[in-house]
């Protein structure tokens, strides 16, 4: 099983990247909730949207912030695979909070 954010970044306050955006370990911990989230068997179809979210988690821990967006744009165009409204609804609003915050 990979190591999970809290492994990762047992030490990690904050970091800068080269335009000052501060990277916070809530952030890993908000994608690890959406990629757990579509873990289950009633979100089987949603292996495309799984992908650009682990993507972007790894883009985010290694400090590629074009990539990170990237792949956080695609999975919004992917939720369509969620079959229950309110999950995608909140999956909608989770990672669109993390783009918005990403594009500050």
């Amino acid at each position: 099983m990979p190591l999970r954010a809290g492994e990762l970044l047992s030490n990690f306050s904050s970091h800068h990247d080269s335009n000052g955006m501060m990277l916070h370990k809530t952030d890993v911990s908000r994608l690890d909730r959406v990629i757990d989230q579509l873990s289950g068997p009633s979100e089987a179809q949603c292996d495309l949207l799984r992908e650009h979210l682990e993507s972007a988690r790894t883009y985010l821990l290694g400090d590629m912030p074009g990539e990170y967006e990237l792949s956080l744009r695609l999975a919004i165009e992917a939720l369509d695979c969620i079959s229950d409204a309110d999950r995608r609804h909140a999956v909608n609003e989770t990672l669109s909070e993390l783009l918005a915050e990403e594009m500050r």
